[in-house]
């Protein structure tokens, strides 16, 4: 039985392998339109060539990975080195091209390409250092004692063998403890050279693993260990930039779908002043009838001047006793506010109170998490962690699988490129006008939902 690392890696570009390679490899990566992994992107990388039996695994260290609204791609550092820092096992098969993942956080929901990636990519090939592949042989000789090689002590590897009996069933137990994570497999084989086919049971405490594996040792049986070394890795660099991301799949939201199938819809709009007093909400309601007639019942809840805080105290009052079908939520721009002493786990916190009590009321009820527009002046200098607000929102929106409408990058992309035209839709440098929320706020909306409408999208709002 041989047991690998986790899958994972990303390099999404064509590139020529050299250092002493086989020739002609190429490596091709696709973002797959049906997402593997929830909560994450997911690149699928395969290599294309000749001669690749030699290469057994990769992995990549990425230095910066960020979308084109500049959202940071790399996951926390614990989940990063988790799924990209390990060894990515190749097994060559003539038909099938070798591959692996790359795992990322999911990009911005304006987000249209990676916008860049560098790092580089390892390539473990055995043969160019024979020194990293070690063989124990008869093991059983060898029981309940760490078995000793130079290598092994360098790389703070421990292990060892035994056997045990439960219930009068024999089994064999593999002990492993890889601290710095250098172990790419091990495989117990037969006299004849053959992998032991049982499969085993393993528990992970730490930095340790036991493999338990039904059964007897093969007679004359050796474990054979794979511990990467300096000389069997090649590095080449990576970089790569506009990196086309898949077309979006605009499903329907619980809201249109409930609609269209002639239902009534509450829908409570709850947040700070962007939402008590922003046109927006008025417009959303009057589209939605211009729709569905009488269906649709808009309700403002947000409070001028309000955080999170107040959000969690009034929540029962102002939300859930009036049993919304879909509930708007945004408070990040005044939790940042400074005055209000909130800090981004608080703020988190709150959110995640709120969005829990509400689907406690309610477990049909569509939660819909807003990042609205940045501040400028003095409203910014009041609020200098708008952005780290901002991407708990995200944060939440992904790890609870909500939907989110982040309007931030198209009032971002506004306020670069022509501030005048910023400052004529945000009057006051953080409330946008009633001609604001039409050409960006409500066509976002609208296309999150999926309602057809005929207001401007944000991406052709004239100036």
């Amino acid at each position: 039985m041989t047991v690998k690392g986790i899958a994972g890696f990303f390099s999404l570009m064509i590139m020529t392998l050299a250092h002493a390679l086989p020739t002609d490899i190429q490596i091709k990566a696709d973002i797959p339109s049906d997402n593997p992994c929830p909560g994450n992107l997911v690149v699928e990388l395969n290599l294309y060539g000749k001669d690749l039996r030699e290469i057994k695994g990769m992995r990549c260290v990425l230095d910066k990975a960020v979308d084109n609204t500049g959202k940071n791609l790399i996951l926390k550092e614990s989940d990063y080195a988790k799924t990209n820092q390990t060894w990515t096992p190749l097994v060559y098969a003539p038909q099938t091209p070798p591959g692996m993942q790359l795992i990322l956080d999911l990009p911005a929901q304006q987000a249209s390409t990676v916008k860049e990636i560098t790092g580089r990519l390892e390539i473990l090939t055995p043969v160019h250092d024979p020194m990293c592949l070690l063989t124990f042989t008869r093991i059983a000789a060898q029981l309940d004692v760490e078995l000793a090689d130079p290598n092994l002590v360098a790389a703070q590897i421990k292990l060892s063998v035994s056997t045990k009996k439960t219930s009068g069933k024999p089994s064999v137990v593999v002990h492993v403890s890889d601290p710095l994570a250098k172990l790419f497999y091990f495989e117990i084989v037969d006299a004849n050279g053959k992998e032991w086919e049982a499969v085993a049971d393993t528990v992970t405490m730490g930095s340790t693993t036991t493999y338990t594996y039904p059964g007897s040792l093969p007679e004359n049986a050796s474990l054979r260990v794979c511990v990467p070394t300096p000389k069997a890795i090649m590095t080449v660099p990576l970089s790569l930039k506009d990196i086309v991301l898949p077309q979006k799949r605009h499903e329907k939201s619980k809201l249109v779908t409930n609609l269209e199938a002639g239902k009534q819809q509450t829908i409570v709009t709850y947040g700070t002043s962007l939402t008590a007093a922003g046109a927006w909400v008025g417009q959303l309601s009057a589209e939605l009838k211009r729709h569905y007639s009488a269906l649709p019942l808009v309700i403002n809840s947000g409070r001028s001047s309000m955080w999170s805080k107040w959000g969690v105290d009034n929540l029962d009052t102002r939300v859930i006793s009036k049993t919304p079908d879909t509930l708007f939520i945004e408070f990040a721009i005044n939790d940042a506010f400074l005055k209000y002493d909130t800090s981004v786990p608080q703020a988190r916190s709150n959110l995640l109170n709120m969005v829990d009590r509400v689907l406690a009321a309610n477990k049909a009820c569509e939660i819909i998490l807003m990042v609205m527009n940045p501040p400028i002046g003095v409203h910014l200098t009041s609020r200098p962690n708008i952005e780290l607000y901002n991407q708990m929102v995200r944060d939440v929106a992904a790890e609870r699988r909500l939907m989110i409408i982040d309007h931030y990058p198209d009032w971002q992309k506004i306020l670069k490129t022509d501030p005048k035209q910023f400052a004529a839709l945000v009057p006051d440098g953080i409330h946008p006008n009633a001609e604001g929320c039409k050409q960006i706020i409500l066509p976002n909306i609208l296309r999150a939902l999926s309602v057809k409408s005929e207001a401007t999208p944000a991406a052709d709002a004239k100036k």
